[in-house]
Protein backbone atom coordinates (compact mmCIF):
# COMPACT_ATOMS: atom_id res chain seq x y z
CA UNK A 1 0.00 0.00 0.00
CA UNK A 2 2.90 2.17 0.86
CA UNK A 3 4.46 1.45 -2.56
CA UNK A 4 1.17 2.11 -4.53
CA UNK A 5 -1.00 4.86 -2.62
CA UNK A 6 -0.37 7.95 -1.29
CA UNK A 7 -2.13 7.74 2.39
CA UNK A 8 -3.43 11.05 4.47
CA UNK A 9 -4.84 10.83 7.89
CA UNK A 10 -7.86 12.14 8.67
CA UNK A 11 -9.78 13.13 12.22
CA UNK A 12 -13.18 15.00 12.83
CA UNK A 13 -11.05 17.84 13.52
CA UNK A 14 -7.55 18.74 12.45
CA UNK A 15 -5.30 17.38 15.47
CA UNK A 16 -1.54 17.22 16.35
CA UNK A 17 -1.00 14.66 19.03
CA UNK A 18 2.62 14.89 17.84
CA UNK A 19 3.55 15.37 21.79
CA UNK A 20 2.24 11.57 21.89
CA UNK A 21 4.47 10.06 19.35
CA UNK A 22 1.22 10.02 17.03
CA UNK A 23 0.99 11.27 13.50
CA UNK A 24 -1.10 14.75 12.89
CA UNK A 25 -4.36 14.31 11.46
CA UNK A 26 -5.91 17.18 9.05
CA UNK A 27 -9.86 17.76 9.43
CA UNK A 28 -11.93 15.41 7.01
CA UNK A 29 -13.60 18.39 5.66
CA UNK A 30 -10.62 19.78 3.95
CA UNK A 31 -10.71 16.26 2.05
CA UNK A 32 -14.06 16.35 0.52
CA UNK A 33 -12.57 18.74 -2.12
CA UNK A 34 -9.11 17.61 -2.01
CA UNK A 35 -9.00 13.71 -3.58
CA UNK A 36 -9.17 12.23 -6.41
CA UNK A 37 -11.38 10.02 -8.50
CA UNK A 38 -10.75 6.08 -7.09
CA UNK A 39 -9.49 7.44 -3.70
CA UNK A 40 -10.67 5.90 -0.65
CA UNK A 41 -11.84 6.95 2.86
CA UNK A 42 -11.24 4.04 5.29
CA UNK A 43 -12.81 4.23 8.86
CA UNK A 44 -11.11 2.98 11.30
CA UNK A 45 -11.40 3.17 15.37
CA UNK A 46 -14.02 2.04 18.30
CA UNK A 47 -17.47 3.22 18.90
CA UNK A 48 -17.84 5.25 15.87
CA UNK A 49 -21.11 3.41 15.23
CA UNK A 50 -22.80 6.01 16.27
CA UNK A 51 -20.40 9.03 17.88
CA UNK A 52 -21.68 12.54 17.58
CA UNK A 53 -20.59 16.04 17.57
CA UNK A 54 -21.60 16.31 20.31
CA UNK A 55 -19.82 13.71 22.16
CA UNK A 56 -17.19 13.75 20.02
CA UNK A 57 -16.37 17.17 21.35
CA UNK A 58 -16.44 16.66 25.00
CA UNK A 59 -13.97 14.11 24.51
CA UNK A 60 -11.58 16.90 22.83
CA UNK A 61 -11.14 19.32 26.04
CA UNK A 62 -7.45 19.79 27.12
CA UNK A 63 -9.21 20.50 31.37
CA UNK A 64 -10.99 18.09 33.21
CA UNK A 65 -12.52 20.79 34.84
CA UNK A 66 -13.68 22.35 31.52
CA UNK A 67 -15.23 18.96 30.41
CA UNK A 68 -17.16 18.56 33.34
CA UNK A 69 -18.78 22.09 32.92
CA UNK A 70 -19.55 21.60 29.44
CA UNK A 71 -21.38 17.73 30.54
CA UNK A 72 -23.46 19.89 32.81
CA UNK A 73 -24.24 22.38 30.04
CA UNK A 74 -25.19 20.10 27.22
CA UNK A 75 -27.29 18.33 29.77
CA UNK A 76 -29.08 21.54 30.58
CA UNK A 77 -29.29 23.04 26.80
CA UNK A 78 -29.47 19.50 24.59
CA UNK A 79 -30.41 20.46 21.24
CA UNK A 80 -28.31 23.96 21.43
CA UNK A 81 -25.31 22.15 22.50
CA UNK A 82 -25.46 19.75 19.57
CA UNK A 83 -25.50 22.77 17.40
CA UNK A 84 -22.79 24.82 19.23
CA UNK A 85 -20.76 21.34 18.61
CA UNK A 86 -21.75 20.87 15.23
CA UNK A 87 -20.84 24.49 14.04
CA UNK A 88 -17.30 24.54 16.37
CA UNK A 89 -16.52 21.48 15.93
CA UNK A 90 -17.90 18.64 13.27
CA UNK A 91 -17.33 17.10 9.85
CA UNK A 92 -20.35 17.98 7.31
CA UNK A 93 -22.07 16.00 8.95
CA UNK A 94 -23.91 14.35 11.63
CA UNK A 95 -22.53 10.97 12.89
CA UNK A 96 -19.04 11.82 11.79
CA UNK A 97 -17.40 8.61 11.42
CA UNK A 98 -20.97 7.43 9.25
CA UNK A 99 -19.66 9.05 5.64
CA UNK A 100 -21.58 9.57 3.18
CA UNK A 101 -19.66 9.52 -0.35
CA UNK A 102 -22.03 11.95 -2.00
CA UNK A 103 -20.04 14.33 0.39
CA UNK A 104 -16.89 13.93 -1.49
CA UNK A 105 -16.39 15.62 -5.17
CA UNK A 106 -14.55 13.10 -6.25
CA UNK A 107 -15.52 9.50 -6.57
CA UNK A 108 -14.35 7.67 -3.29
CA UNK A 109 -14.86 4.25 -1.89
CA UNK A 110 -16.20 4.37 1.61
CA UNK A 111 -14.73 1.50 3.71
CA UNK A 112 -15.24 0.30 7.72
CA UNK A 113 -12.46 -1.64 8.99
CA UNK A 114 -13.17 -3.39 12.18
CA UNK A 115 -15.53 -0.47 13.70
CA UNK A 116 -17.25 -0.98 17.09
CA UNK A 117 -20.50 0.35 18.29
CA UNK A 118 -24.15 0.19 17.45
CA UNK A 119 -27.43 1.83 15.94
CA UNK A 120 -29.96 0.83 18.26
CA UNK A 121 -30.81 3.44 20.06
CA UNK A 122 -31.03 6.24 17.65
CA UNK A 123 -34.42 7.70 16.46
CA UNK A 124 -36.25 6.17 13.74
CA UNK A 125 -35.01 8.91 11.01
CA UNK A 126 -31.64 9.40 12.27
CA UNK A 127 -31.49 5.55 12.01
CA UNK A 128 -32.34 5.29 8.18
CA UNK A 129 -29.80 8.02 7.39
CA UNK A 130 -27.52 5.82 8.86
CA UNK A 131 -28.07 3.06 7.81
CA UNK A 132 -28.49 4.66 4.35
CA UNK A 133 -24.78 5.69 4.46
CA UNK A 134 -23.56 2.55 5.91
CA UNK A 135 -25.38 0.74 2.84
CA UNK A 136 -23.36 3.25 0.08
CA UNK A 137 -19.95 2.04 1.62
CA UNK A 138 -17.98 -0.73 -0.62
CA UNK A 139 -17.37 -2.63 2.40
CA UNK A 140 -18.19 -2.54 6.28
CA UNK A 141 -16.57 -4.73 8.93
CA UNK A 142 -16.72 -4.96 12.62
CA UNK A 143 -14.67 -5.95 15.61
CA UNK A 144 -17.29 -7.68 17.36
CA UNK A 145 -21.18 -10.16 17.19
CA UNK A 146 -22.27 -7.15 19.34
CA UNK A 147 -22.15 -4.89 16.58
CA UNK A 148 -22.47 -7.46 13.84
CA UNK A 149 -25.76 -7.93 15.12
CA UNK A 150 -27.06 -4.17 14.92
CA UNK A 151 -26.07 -4.01 11.41
CA UNK A 152 -27.67 -7.16 10.31
CA UNK A 153 -29.90 -4.60 8.10
CA UNK A 154 -27.14 -3.73 5.86
CA UNK A 155 -27.35 -4.69 2.31
CA UNK A 156 -23.28 -3.25 1.68
CA UNK A 157 -20.97 -6.21 2.06
CA UNK A 158 -20.16 -7.17 6.10
CA UNK A 159 -17.22 -8.92 7.99
CA UNK A 160 -16.00 -9.70 11.34
CA UNK A 161 -12.61 -9.49 12.05
CA UNK A 162 -10.91 -8.35 15.50
CA UNK A 163 -9.50 -4.56 16.06
CA UNK A 164 -6.89 -3.96 13.83
CA UNK A 165 -4.87 -2.50 16.47
CA UNK A 166 -3.80 -6.25 17.13
CA UNK A 167 -1.15 -6.58 14.48
CA UNK A 168 1.02 -4.54 16.37
CA UNK A 169 2.85 -7.27 17.59
CA UNK A 170 3.81 -8.23 14.21
CA UNK A 171 4.73 -4.69 12.96
CA UNK A 172 5.74 -2.84 16.06
CA UNK A 173 9.71 -4.63 16.51
CA UNK A 174 11.96 -3.65 18.99
CA UNK A 175 13.61 -0.72 17.46
CA UNK A 176 10.66 0.85 17.57
CA UNK A 177 10.36 1.04 21.08
CA UNK A 178 13.92 1.30 21.71
CA UNK A 179 13.18 4.96 19.62
CA UNK A 180 10.49 5.82 21.61
CA UNK A 181 10.60 4.38 25.06
CA UNK A 182 12.65 6.42 27.45
CA UNK A 183 14.92 5.34 30.09
CA UNK A 184 12.71 6.06 32.84
CA UNK A 185 9.81 3.64 31.75
CA UNK A 186 12.84 0.64 30.53
CA UNK A 187 14.02 0.83 34.17
CA UNK A 188 10.70 0.86 35.67
CA UNK A 189 9.51 -2.29 33.69
CA UNK A 190 12.58 -3.60 34.32
CA UNK A 191 10.97 -5.72 37.54
CA UNK A 192 8.47 -7.93 37.46
CA UNK A 193 4.79 -6.89 37.85
CA UNK A 194 1.09 -6.24 37.09
CA UNK A 195 -0.44 -3.55 35.55
CA UNK A 196 -3.90 -1.55 36.72
CA UNK A 197 -5.68 0.69 34.70
CA UNK A 198 -9.19 1.74 35.28
CA UNK A 199 -11.36 4.73 34.17
CA UNK A 200 -13.69 6.23 37.48
CA UNK A 201 -16.50 5.67 35.51
CA UNK A 202 -16.29 2.09 34.81
CA UNK A 203 -14.66 0.63 37.45
CA UNK A 204 -17.40 -1.20 39.03
CA UNK A 205 -15.92 -0.97 42.74
CA UNK A 206 -15.14 0.69 45.45
CA UNK A 207 -11.75 2.12 45.32
CA UNK A 208 -11.07 0.01 48.95
CA UNK A 209 -11.85 -3.12 47.11
CA UNK A 210 -9.74 -2.46 44.17
CA UNK A 211 -7.01 -1.68 46.49
CA UNK A 212 -7.67 -4.80 48.81
CA UNK A 213 -7.41 -6.91 46.02
CA UNK A 214 -4.91 -5.62 43.55
CA UNK A 215 -2.83 -6.14 46.72
CA UNK A 216 -3.20 -9.42 46.75
CA UNK A 217 -3.20 -10.56 43.51
CA UNK A 218 0.43 -8.66 44.21
CA UNK A 219 1.57 -9.92 47.41
CA UNK A 220 0.41 -13.38 46.43
CA UNK A 221 2.51 -13.42 42.58
CA UNK A 222 5.31 -11.57 44.51
CA UNK A 223 5.21 -8.29 41.89
CA UNK A 224 5.10 -4.53 42.01
CA UNK A 225 1.98 -3.00 40.81
CA UNK A 226 2.48 0.08 37.55
CA UNK A 227 -0.63 1.99 37.37
CA UNK A 228 -0.96 2.52 33.79
CA UNK A 229 -3.60 5.54 32.52
CA UNK A 230 -4.50 4.99 29.13
CA UNK A 231 -7.26 7.11 28.37
CA UNK A 232 -6.01 10.55 28.02
CA UNK A 233 -8.98 12.27 26.27
CA UNK A 234 -11.25 14.68 28.54
CA UNK A 235 -13.70 12.75 29.96
CA UNK A 236 -11.84 9.40 30.28
CA UNK A 237 -10.07 10.64 33.82
CA UNK A 238 -7.84 7.20 34.43
CA UNK A 239 -4.70 9.35 35.54
CA UNK A 240 -7.50 10.81 37.89
CA UNK A 241 -8.62 7.99 39.80
CA UNK A 242 -5.25 6.25 39.96
CA UNK A 243 -3.74 9.22 41.61
CA UNK A 244 -6.21 8.63 44.48
CA UNK A 245 -5.91 5.03 44.10
CA UNK A 246 -1.86 5.59 45.00
CA UNK A 247 -2.70 7.47 47.37
CA UNK A 248 -3.76 4.63 49.54
CA UNK A 249 -2.27 1.55 48.14
CA UNK A 250 0.26 0.79 50.89
CA UNK A 251 2.28 -1.84 48.64
CA UNK A 252 5.20 -1.14 46.05
CA UNK A 253 3.88 0.73 42.88
CA UNK A 254 4.59 3.27 40.28
CA UNK A 255 2.08 5.55 38.61
CA UNK A 256 3.68 6.13 35.30
CA UNK A 257 1.98 9.40 33.30
CA UNK A 258 2.35 11.03 30.97
CA UNK A 259 3.43 8.50 28.73
CA UNK A 260 3.42 8.40 24.56
CA UNK A 261 1.43 5.77 22.77
CA UNK A 262 4.35 3.72 22.17
CA UNK A 263 5.45 3.88 25.84
CA UNK A 264 1.96 2.56 27.02
CA UNK A 265 2.16 -0.71 24.57
CA UNK A 266 5.81 -1.14 26.12
CA UNK A 267 4.45 -1.38 29.90
CA UNK A 268 1.64 -4.11 28.95
CA UNK A 269 3.75 -6.03 26.49
CA UNK A 270 6.56 -5.81 29.50
CA UNK A 271 4.06 -7.13 32.17
CA UNK A 272 2.52 -10.45 33.52
CA UNK A 273 -0.57 -9.42 33.73
CA UNK A 274 -2.95 -6.53 32.67
CA UNK A 275 -6.31 -5.80 34.34
CA UNK A 276 -8.37 -2.68 33.21
CA UNK A 277 -11.21 -1.34 31.61
CA UNK A 278 -9.74 0.12 28.57
CA UNK A 279 -10.46 -2.47 25.51
CA UNK A 280 -7.68 -1.37 23.92
CA UNK A 281 -5.31 -1.77 26.87
CA UNK A 282 -7.41 -5.52 26.79
CA UNK A 283 -5.81 -5.64 22.91
CA UNK A 284 -2.61 -4.78 23.55
CA UNK A 285 -2.24 -7.39 26.27
CA UNK A 286 -3.80 -10.13 24.07
CA UNK A 287 -1.63 -8.58 21.28
CA UNK A 288 1.22 -9.67 22.93
CA UNK A 289 -0.43 -13.03 24.14
CA UNK A 290 -0.03 -11.61 28.42
CA UNK A 291 -2.97 -12.56 31.07
CA UNK A 292 -5.50 -10.10 30.94
CA UNK A 293 -8.61 -9.29 32.58
CA UNK A 294 -11.49 -6.62 31.43
CA UNK A 295 -12.54 -5.72 34.99
CA UNK A 296 -16.59 -4.78 35.27
CA UNK A 297 -18.95 -7.36 33.53
CA UNK A 298 -21.14 -3.93 33.06
CA UNK A 299 -18.73 -2.69 30.32
CA UNK A 300 -20.67 -4.42 27.10
CA UNK A 301 -18.01 -3.74 24.35
CA UNK A 302 -15.12 -4.65 26.58
CA UNK A 303 -17.17 -8.25 27.68
CA UNK A 304 -18.18 -8.70 23.74
CA UNK A 305 -14.83 -8.56 22.53
CA UNK A 306 -13.46 -10.62 24.98
CA UNK A 307 -16.20 -13.45 24.42
CA UNK A 308 -15.63 -13.42 21.09
CA UNK A 309 -12.36 -13.58 20.59
CA UNK A 310 -10.17 -14.52 24.06
CA UNK A 311 -10.51 -17.86 25.27
CA UNK A 312 -11.17 -18.85 28.86
CA UNK A 313 -10.40 -18.04 31.36
CA UNK A 314 -9.96 -14.10 29.53
CA UNK A 315 -13.19 -14.18 28.15
CA UNK A 316 -15.51 -12.30 30.02
CA UNK A 317 -15.02 -9.25 32.09
CA UNK A 318 -14.71 -10.21 35.89
CA UNK A 319 -15.23 -7.83 39.25
CA UNK A 320 -12.14 -6.54 40.91
CA UNK A 321 -12.45 -9.90 43.36
CA UNK A 322 -12.03 -12.58 40.46
CA UNK A 323 -9.34 -10.36 39.08
CA UNK A 324 -7.52 -11.17 41.92
CA UNK A 325 -7.38 -14.92 41.73
CA UNK A 326 -6.72 -14.84 37.56
CA UNK A 327 -3.26 -15.58 37.67
CA UNK A 328 -4.05 -18.83 39.79
CA UNK A 329 -5.03 -20.49 36.35
CA UNK A 330 -1.83 -19.63 34.32
CA UNK A 331 1.09 -21.59 33.57
CA UNK A 332 3.52 -22.57 31.05
CA UNK A 333 0.39 -24.52 28.89
CA UNK A 334 -1.85 -21.23 29.14
CA UNK A 335 0.55 -19.16 28.04
CA UNK A 336 1.12 -21.04 24.85
CA UNK A 337 -2.43 -20.90 24.30
CA UNK A 338 -2.61 -17.63 24.13
CA UNK A 339 0.48 -16.79 21.88
CA UNK A 340 -1.55 -19.58 19.48
CA UNK A 341 -4.83 -17.41 19.99
CA UNK A 342 -3.10 -14.04 18.98
CA UNK A 343 -1.73 -15.48 15.94
CA UNK A 344 -5.07 -16.47 14.80
CA UNK A 345 -6.10 -13.41 15.24
CA UNK A 346 -3.71 -11.78 13.18
CA UNK A 347 -4.23 -13.92 10.31
CA UNK A 348 -7.85 -13.08 10.37
CA UNK A 349 -6.85 -9.53 10.42
CA UNK A 350 -4.39 -9.96 7.88
CA UNK A 351 -7.26 -11.63 5.65
CA UNK A 352 -9.76 -8.91 6.64
CA UNK A 353 -6.92 -5.97 5.47
CA UNK A 354 -6.29 -8.09 1.92
CA UNK A 355 -9.91 -8.13 1.09
CA UNK A 356 -10.12 -4.20 1.58
CA UNK A 357 -6.64 -3.94 -0.11
CA UNK A 358 -8.25 -5.78 -3.20
CA UNK A 359 -11.91 -3.41 -3.05
CA UNK A 360 -9.31 -0.34 -3.25
CA UNK A 361 -7.61 -1.84 -6.36
CA UNK A 362 -11.06 -2.74 -8.15
CA UNK A 363 -11.44 -0.47 -10.79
Amino acid sequence: MLEEFQLEYAAVSKADLTNYKCLPSESINDYTTLLNDGSAVIVIGGEVLCATNATLYLHMQKSALFNKFLTLVKKVTRRYFSLYSDWFYSAKWEYPFIVDPASFEASVKVIYNTVGGGIQWLRPKDKKTVVDRLNKASYVSVRDTRTQAQVQELTSETGLAPDSAFLMSDLVDDDTFAEHVSEKVRLACSEDYIVFQAAPTKVGNSIESVVENLKSVAQKNNKKIILLPIGYASGHDDNEYLVKLSAILDYQHQLLYPLNVWEIMYVIKQSSLFIGTSLHGVITAMAYAKPHVGLNPQIPKLDSFLKDWSLAPFNKCLDMRSAAKILDYVDNECLEKLKENRDRINQSIIENNNKILDIIKEK
